[in-house]
């Protein structure tokens, strides 16, 4: 990977490939390149000389795209709402859009709302962080 991303050619078991003129790589990941965080504990660390090689570009959840693959918009909105609230009063909790799509499936299997919460957002939280983010 070091070799195709700083030369003009790489290496390939068969032989030696030119690079094309259009080549780019794009890589993506929970950290950046450290290894393991106290949220991602299974991530390896990545070479120095490797990691010097790319940019980094944080993006975020695309939270257009999630609401309009959501099929109940209004749970779908809650969740932005946590995530956002989760952000301004550094939680350390995650709330992906899985907890939009699971919620969804789980509010349409006729489970409450805060049963949902229960399960999606709040896992994990302890009594003080629960009642930080409270909507």
């Amino acid at each position: 990977l070091n070799q195709a991303t700083a030369n003009e050619i790489a290496p390939f078991p068969d032989k030696m490939v030119e690079r094309h003129e259009n080549f780019i790589i794009v890589m993506a990941g929970n950290t950046y390149g450290g290894g393991g965080t106290i949220d991602y504990v299974g991530r390896n660390k990545i070479d120095a000389a490797t990691l010097d090689r790319f940019v980094f570009v944080h993006i975020g959840y695309d939270e257009t795209l999630e609401e309009q693959l959501a099929t109940n918009k209004i749970w779908c909105r809650r969740v932005q709402a946590f995530r956002r609230i989760v952000l301004e009063k550094k939680v350390r909790a995650i709330i992906s859009p899985r907890a939009t799509f699971n919620g969804e499936k789980l509010l349409g299997a006729g489970l409450t709302q805060k049963q949902v919460e229960e399960m999606v957002i709040y896992k994990g939280m302890n009594t003080d962080e629960r009642n930080l983010i409270k909507l």
